[in-house]
């Protein structure tokens, strides 16, 4: 059975060996120097080749040295490993794999006095994170049904592309309408999430029952212990969520909210760019929800909502946005260009600290000796670096979206800065 072929047991039988260790610092240096010229000296050297006064030489060394270095005996012992397909039969995970120690981070700038600022990281076994990555090839877990509007915990896809399909909103409705935004959080995400109910959404996505079967096994009868100041409590179930940091974790929790993005982009809620859906991009456990109108966006349905009225600076601000829906975001930024420069010139400085150079250095000589490309130059090597990983990239909402913008050419849009960058280094 293919179940089989995943599982390997680790049984711990001694084994030993003896050698020894050479201690070349208590060797007596003109007795080695002597014994060495005399096994040189009864070689015949004139009829050799090359190769065999090579092999001749290393012979000489290694007797020399088993006659005159000290030696020192040495007992090795360890652990052998043997693979069994009889630990995991019908299914069943070993108890070690099931277990795992948490260590609180807190986080940034939140009262540590308050339990609930702090986010648990779950150390288990080695042998239990190889397992899983193999049971993640096998039950095909990394892409099955993703949304087109999820990015973020997937090969290819990053955070940046969410943010791209935001900028590239305001590009089409270039400051005559409202826009509407909502941002969403989804508290203790990977915390709440429900055993039952992610089974029963593996089971309908189509996954092999053998590895359903060690899925679900794997989520039964799960323990932890907490880590705190060099101390550790005693063991207690997990009888919900996935573990923050597991290997398993980012790939159930995508097919656990894969359905929510599904229904939102099947009925179109949101802004759309042409024919493609650009109102619900996401990473990990943030939604954004972004419409024309603010009928989506009722106080019923939504704790409150954010409204620009012709952003000028969007793609500069975008990075300034907060992921709370309790607050509104107010612009009283500079312009780009003042941006750019106070960017520059900060940027020059430290590099000249970091070189002990004098404030008069000229520019282009700071760069030189460091070797360091003008920001500008970073600027445009990092656009089209994220060009390329759309181009590479599987997802077709975001390439849809990248060819429409591209053959429209909106002046505000990020493929029309593209454009430019290419033909400005004569690029195809």
């Amino acid at each position: 059975m293919a179940t089989k072929r995943l599982k390997t047991e680790v049984k711990k039988g001694k084994k030993s060996h003896t050698t020894y260790k050479l201690l070349w610092e208590k060797t007596d240096k003109k007795e080695y120097r002597n014994v060495l010229n005399q096994m040189i000296a009864t070689c015949n050297w004139n009829n050799s080749d090359v190769n065999e006064k090579v092999n001749q030489l290393t012979s000489i060394l290694h007797k020399t040295a088993d006659k005159v270095v000290p030696k020192k005996l040495i007992k090795l012992t360890g652990f052998k490993n043997k693979a069994s397909p009889k630990i995991f039969e019908e299914g069943k995970v070993a108890s070690s794999f099931k277990t795992g120690v948490i260590t609180p981070v807190p986080k940034k700038g939140k009262d540590l006095t308050q339990a609930t600022n702090y986010r648990g990281k779950t150390v288990t076994s080695a042998h239990g994170k190889v397992y899983k990555y193999v049971l993640i090839e096998k039950a095909g877990l990394k892409n099955i049904n993703q949304s087109n509007l999820k990015f973020g915990f997937t090969e290819g896809l990053s955070p940046t592309m969410a943010a791209l399909i935001l900028s590239e909103v305001y590009s089409e409705i270039n400051g005559k309408d409202l826009l509407f935004i909502t941002t969403l959080d989804s508290q203790k995400a990977f915390d709440v999430v429900n055993h039952q109910i992610l089974l029963d959404k593996l089971y309908y996505l189509g996954v092999d029952i053998e590895y359903w079967d060690v899925i679900e096994d794997m989520y039964n009868g799960v323990t932890s212990t907490v880590k705190w100041q060099g101390d550790t409590s005693l063991s207690f179930s997990i009888d919900q969520g996935v573990r923050q940091g597991g290997i398993l974790s980012s790939h159930l929790y995508k097919q656990y909210i894969n359905e929510l993005l599904s229904e939102l982009e099947t009925h179109n809620m949101g802004i759309s760019i042409g024919n493609t859906c650009a109102g619900c991009p996401s990473c990990a456990d943030d939604i954004d929800i972004t419409s024309s109108k603010n009928t989506i966006l009722s106080d019923q349905d939504w704790s409150s909502w954010y409204k620009w009225t012709q952003p000028k600076n969007f793609m500069q601000d975008l990075p300034s946005i907060r992921h709370s829906t309790s607050s509104i975001w107010h612009r009283n930024l500079k312009s780009p260009k003042q941006r750019h420069s106070s960017t520059m010139q900060f940027r020059l400085s430290s590099l000249k600290h970091i070189q002990s150079l004098p404030n008069r250095t000229a520019t282009s000589a700071v760069y030189l000796l460091l070797g360091a490309l003008p920001i500008t130059a970073e600027l445009h090597k990092r656009q089209l670096s994220l060009l390329h990983s759309i181009a590479m990239s599987h997802n077709n909402s975001i390439r849809e979206i990248a060819w429409r913008q591209h053959t429209a050419g909106r002046p505000k849009s990020f493929f029309k800065r593209i454009n430019d960058i290419l033909d400005m280094y004569q690029l195809p």
